[in-house]
């Protein structure tokens, strides 16, 4: 599926999965290598692996990632996708108290305490509609803002773009250039397709 072709971008993607944000960033054209793709779940990396052959895999839990192993790997880009149980509006809503929530309050402590060697230029987080009014959110909006990010956020769902599919995510985009990020997208409202 991918190539393993010479890159420009390089890009660390946490809590991968079977590796959505790694193709999306396939379906961009910027020529980008993955340096590694961190995930826990057994089943997902094996798909992982099927999908992305030439991107190294890792179980190790995200919590045990050293601020050295960020900095020696220097990606321009972090990919995130964390789970979503903690937030999601059918469940029990725990927020940071779920256990679940770990790993990304671990990332955003070492994007707090690191050095500058170890911050990306850009970083993509996607989550449930609800991830937005967490304290999670709140704090990963304050580290990066404090470290020099602009940001931007949306809401998006493939029916704005013409795929039959009405679910809506949250996205946050944060760049340490304000210049790299793209214009801001029209308000959801304009984008909701109208009846055929």
């Amino acid at each position: 599926m991918a190539s393993c072709s010479t890159p420009t971008l390089t890009a660390l993607e946490f809590f991968s999965g079977i590796g959505g944000l790694h193709y999306g960033l396939a379906g961009t054209n910027v020529p980008h290598k993955v340096l590694r793709a961190y995930d826990v779940d057994d089943s997902a990396s094996l798909t992982y692996r099927s999908n992305f052959a030439c991107t190294p895999c890792s179980k190790a839990n995200i919590v045990s990632i050293k601020p050295a192993e960020l900095e020696a790997l220097g990606a321009d880009i972090w990919l995130l996708s964390p789970p979503c149980q903690p937030y999601t509006r059918q469940g029990l809503q725990l927020g940071a108290d779920d256990k679940r929530s770990n790993a990304m309050h671990h990332l955003i402590e070492l994007l707090e305490s690191g050095a500058e060697a170890l911050l990306p230029q850009f970083l993509l987080l996607e989550n449930v509609v609800g991830f937005e009014s967490s304290s999670m959110r709140a704090k990963l909006h304050a580290v990066l803002t404090q470290r020099g990010f602009a940001t931007r956020e949306v809401w998006a769902s493939p029916a704005h773009f013409g795929i039959p599919n009405p679910r809506t995510r949250y996205f946050l985009l944060a760049s340490r250039h304000a210049a790299g990020l793209p214009p801001p997208p029209p308000p959801i409202a304009a984008l909701v397709l109208e009846p055929a």
